[in-house]
């Protein structure tokens, strides 16, 4: 079951659902829109070989103007929320706003989907098939929650505690690690 407005509201007067800064006019029919705060590219040389952290970096992509940001087709950006949120009760997801969708921007591949106690700004995972601008604090994304049907065990994993870092690129490399 997916919340509806009021359950999301219920849930974050009870802090069961955290989302830091929260503005009331984003908290839609059964999602919230999250803003984007930072961008940065994600750059080979040649092959990337995800057991060699090596083969890939990430750097703060070029403004185009003073806090706006030219997305160009080919290219792979990393963008973060500036709303930090977490959940041990239920199930976060996030999905691009159609709006943008419409002009040729995704703002995550295959990552959509959080866990039971991921604590953290989202990394965004963002393409375009169009050149686009888009500016700091633009509502790029929504997030919404889904209730379980029992209580679930709470992810622990390599990504859970991202409040204070900045974007979180790829740990792939550590599972070939173990």
């Amino acid at each position: 079951m997916i919340l509806s407005r009021q359950h999301i509201k219920n849930q974050i007067i009870q802090k069961r659902i955290v989302i830091d800064p929260l503005i009331g006019a984003n908290i839609g029919p059964n999602s919230v829109d999250l803003r984007i705060g930072k961008l940065w590219e994600v750059t080979a040389q040649g092959i990337i070989d995800p057991a060699d952290k090596n083969s890939w970096k990430i750097r703060p992509a070029d403004e185009h103007i003073r806090g706006q940001w030219l997305i160009m087709p080919g290219r792979f950006y990393l963008g973060e929320t500036i709303e930090y949120t977490e959940t041990d009760h239920h199930v976060p997801q996030l999905i691009g706003r159609s709006s943008w969708a419409r002009l040729g921007l995704s703002i995550y591949e295959t990552a959509g989907f959080g866990d039971i106690g991921f604590h953290g700004k989202w990394t965004l995972e963002i393409t375009s098939r169009l050149p686009i601008i888009v500016r700091k604090g633009d509502r790029i994304c929504q997030i919404y929650y889904n209730a379980t049907d029992e209580a679930a065990d709470q992810y622990s994993g390599k990504y859970r505690h991202n409040k204070k870092q900045q974007i979180v690129a790829s740990e792939i490399d550590k599972d070939y690690k173990k």
